[in-house]
């Protein structure tokens, strides 16, 4: 075997041992990093934010905002609520985005601003279902769960829905196809 093929015979192997084991978790080796295979639930946390990061933006008119602009004190800023942009529900500030300014430190600071998308606006309304569960391996979405939820499922008992999104008695609108 020429040298080519052996290394991409080993990329290759390399490969399909951290597939293969990734679900119980392994140490890749090429890197010698260890690698995982998650499963997150959409849970009450990551709901909360998204309706946090909705009402702001109904309210306010504006685009970007940070964590701290509309988590309350007692949530931590690293939120479960970024995994959402693994079903597209929320995305980050790029750099490119951040407002024009002659002080270096401040372009760079785009982290923990987020942008709620139309299908996060959907789900945020109850207008929509999704997918419970991503799956992550390396901080990529590899796929998703069958299983469906709603936003009123993800919040659970934990928050009153009607509150978060600013209504009172509220009806709860039937999905589409949905039996309830």
């Amino acid at each position: 075997m020429s040298g080519s093929n052996l290394f991409e015979h080993n990329i290759t192997a390399a490969k399909k041992k951290v597939r293969d084991e990734a679900g119980a978790g392994c140490t890749c080796p090429v890197c010698g990093q260890y690698v995982k295979l998650y499963k997150r639930k959409m849970n009450s946390q990551m709901a909360h934010f998204l309706c946090r990061l909705y009402t702001v933006t109904r309210q306010t008119d504006g685009e970007w905002f940070h964590v701290r602009d509309f988590l309350d004190a007692g949530h931590k800023a690293s939120s479960d609520g970024t995994y959402l942009r693994y079903w597209h529900f929320i995305e980050p500030r790029d750099k490119a985005d951040a407002p024009e300014s002659d002080d270096e430190k401040k372009k760079q600071r785009s982290m923990g601003y987020w942008k709620i998308t139309d299908l996060g606006k959907t789900f945020a309304e109850g207008r929509s279902r999704a997918k419970a569960h991503v799956i992550i391996l390396a901080g990529k979405c590899e796929g998703f769960s069958e299983e469906m939820i709603d936003i009123r499922e993800a919040l659970g008992a934990k928050f009153d829905y009607a509150e978060l999104m600013g209504r009172d008695n509220e009806p709860v609108v039937a999905l589409q196809g949905d039996e309830r």
